[in-house]
């Protein structure tokens, strides 16, 4: 006897699923398609309502949708969340938000350098990226396939070379230290300008556990509090902005799941 296919087997990897994004920003349209599709997901995108329903019609089988991600902090996204909790009210839906975001309070920004691209100083990237009140102005490490150096190339972050340049710039406020190297801190303090501040390895790696604590505790209050309802008017889950990669993927891949479990 012939298996019935499904939604999923129709991804661009078998297992995974088709997933529609409806977002209007095209920065984040693209981070998040070249996540999902990364991790084996097929991605449909739409930018209006309109384009959304036309996408989930398309084809012989209008159904062969598995997740649908939309903003809803633009009327968009509220329609596209209404159309399709009625239209498809077996496809998880998936809500957009950057409701988390802070205001912007007026002071300058801190201008950083990171000295070291290893997994600590990628994962301290990847949070400076987004806080509006951070600005790396550059990386470096010896090791030129370092991947914390990658995430900078795709950032448009300078990654500079020869880390002492980078020490010595004027416009640097705060420079970290991930190296792990113990003669690194004597350099620093060498070449540094006097107003520079310097965090070490063990500081920095706290700082980067408190960052991810405390957005995860706002993370957890604003869904508990601000859209618990919507969960129980037929949201499946949240993404807050700014994204957080192997998150959305997670997320995606539970909708993924529940979307099967909903066919047996």
């Amino acid at each position: 006897m012939t298996e019935p296919k499904t939604a999923a087997m129709f991804g661009s990897t078998p297992g995974y699923g088709r997933v529609l994004l409806v977002e209007d920003d095209p920065d984040i349209c693209h981070e998040m398609r070249t996540t999902l599709e990364t991790a084996g997901f097929d991605v449909l995108e739409a930018k209006t309502q309109d384009q959304a329903v036309r996408v989930a019609n398309e084809g012989e089988n209008p159904l062969l949708l598995d997740a649908v991600i939309t903003d809803i902090d633009k009327n968009v996204g509220m329609d596209s969340l209404n159309y399709f909790k009625t239209q498809f009210p077996h496809v998880p839906l998936i809500a957009l938000t950057g409701l988390l975001e802070q205001q912007d309070s007026g002071s300058s920004e801190i201008q950083m350098a990171i000295v070291g691209a290893g997994k600590g100083g990628q994962a301290l990237l990847d949070v400076f990226l987004h806080l509006p009140a951070a600005q790396v102005v550059g990386m470096t490490d010896k090791d030129p396939d370092a991947p914390g150096l990658q995430l900078a190339q795709k950032s448009n972050v300078p990654v500079v070379h020869d880390a002492m340049s980078l020490v010595r710039r004027d416009d640097v406020d705060l420079i970290i230290d991930v190296t792990g190297d113990p003669s690194m801190e004597g350099l620093i303090a060498e070449n540094k300008r006097e107003r520079t501040e310097v965090l070490g390895g063990a500081a920095s790696k706290l700082l980067w556990l408190l960052i991810q604590r405390e957005r995860d505790m706002q993370s957890r209050l604003l869904r508990s509090e601000k859209l618990a309802g919507m969960i129980r008017d037929g949201v499946k889950d949240f993404l807050v902005k700014p994204l957080w990669k192997d998150r959305l993927v997670k997320t995606v891949s539970s909708a993924v799941e529940q979307r099967e479990l909903n066919r047996l």
